[in-house]
């Protein structure tokens, strides 16, 4: 996880960076990702070394941000990576970025189609105890 709270800068680079957007969830992230393409080969990411302790709970907007955030972090993701890559590959990038999360949607469909997966929760587990205990007691008494 990346947070501004294990962000570590000098004031010069925070004035250069500017402020945070306004996005309601992922202003942190695209802050860092910011601060990565205004220094690139500066910065460095420390994920071998757990440098905070993030509680997640109710008053989270983690908790908040199952769509919101995750269509937030697709646009940061691809605004960025796109800034990195010169312009007369932009275009392909952009395009093979866009099929693979179409090719990973109609592979998560077709896994559905070819093996649907099994309802969760007590009523589903209760059915399928009852179905299962009948085969066991026909076996049993036959």
């Amino acid at each position: 996880m990346v947070t501004t709270s294990n962000l570590f800068m000098t004031a010069e680079a925070s004035k250069q960076i500017g402020q945070f957007s306004s996005l309601r969830y992922l202003h942190d992230y695209d802050y860092i990702l910011r601060m990565i393409h205004t220094f690139p080969n500066r910065v460095k990411y420390m994920d071998d070394q757990r440098l905070v302790y993030y509680r997640i709970h109710g008053g989270n907007t983690l908790s908040e941000a199952a769509v919101i955030g995750r269509e937030q972090d697709k646009e940061l993701i691809r605004k960025y990576m796109l800034e990195a890559i010169p312009e007369p590959y932009r275009n392909y990038a952009q395009v093979g970025s866009d099929r693979l999360v179409e090719l990973e949607r109609e592979l998560y469909d077709v896994r559905l189609q070819l093996h649907p997966s099994q309802q969760e929760g007590v009523r589903p587990a209760l059915k399928e105890l009852k179905r299962a205990m009948k085969k066991w007691l026909r076996k049993k008494l036959s």
